[in-house]
């Protein structure tokens, strides 16, 4: 398969995953009322998942109250698909049994490993920059990468 090929190919993958999820979530399983998801009602901010932390110096290292809206967030609203972000599930829907993973997505498992682990955690990003990162790692073997990591740290330390 081309790149070409392989780019719809994921495309096609990444937005059916995206459509089961946002059904999932089609089913108000956040218990919204009133703008207010069911782990932020008793709070002042009304934004809860949409949400990253800020640092100059530390990065996403949070210290202090600098967190941020998502870039991505307009009209309360997500205006890209992000895996990532949709397979999030906060406290307040694990203490009613519900969270997403990559395994019981089915469409899912046509990636490896190194392409789930990007899935899972490149969030707050749109789609087209997760697929480059997907396409690049789909002929990568892990146990080669693993290799080279070791031989890099056994240099390194010895």
């Amino acid at each position: 398969m081309n790149k070409e090929e392989m780019n719809k190919k994921y495309e096609h993958i990444y937005n059916k995953a995206c459509e089961y999820l946002d059904n999932e979530f089609s089913k108000n399983i956040c218990d919204f009322k009133n703008d207010k998801c069911g782990e932020k009602r008793n709070m002042k901010s009304c934004v809860g998942c949409c949400r990253k932390y800020k640092n100059k110096l530390l990065g996403p290292f949070a210290i202090g109250d600098n967190w941020k809206d998502c870039e991505y967030l307009e009209n309360k609203k997500c205006s890209v698909k992000n895996i990532g972000c949709k397979l999030f599930t906060c406290d307040y829907l694990h203490s009613k049994g519900i969270k997403f993973k990559i395994k019981d997505i089915p469409v899912l498992q046509e990636f490896n490993l190194i392409q789930k682990i990007i899935i899972k955690s490149k969030v707050q990003a749109p789609q087209e920059v997760v697929i480059k990162k997907l396409l690049f790692w789909r002929n990568r073997n892990i146990y080669l990468i693993l290799l080279i990591l070791v031989i890099i740290m056994f240099l390194y330390f010895f």
